[in-house]
């Protein structure tokens, strides 16, 4: 069984990519990306996210996601 954590640095809100997705999408897009992470940590710990169902890939698709 996995590690039920996952890790970010300290500066994860300042760095340009985080500052730049909560310009695009809000906290909401930012929320999405760590609710993604910890989904990942839970159910693909290895990183691998080839497999996933085509309909998570629609869900992460819809426009206010995608913008």
């Amino acid at each position: 069984m996995g590690v039920d954590d996952i890790r970010i640095v300290v500066d994860f809100f300042a760095h340009p990519k985080t500052v730049k997705l909560e310009r695009c999408l809000g906290l909401e897009g930012v929320k999405a990306l760590l609710l993604l992470w910890a989904w990942a940590e839970k159910h693909r710990s290895n990183g691998d996210l080839s497999r996933i169902t085509v309909s998570f890939r629609r869900k992460c698709s819809e426009p206010k996601f995608a913008s």
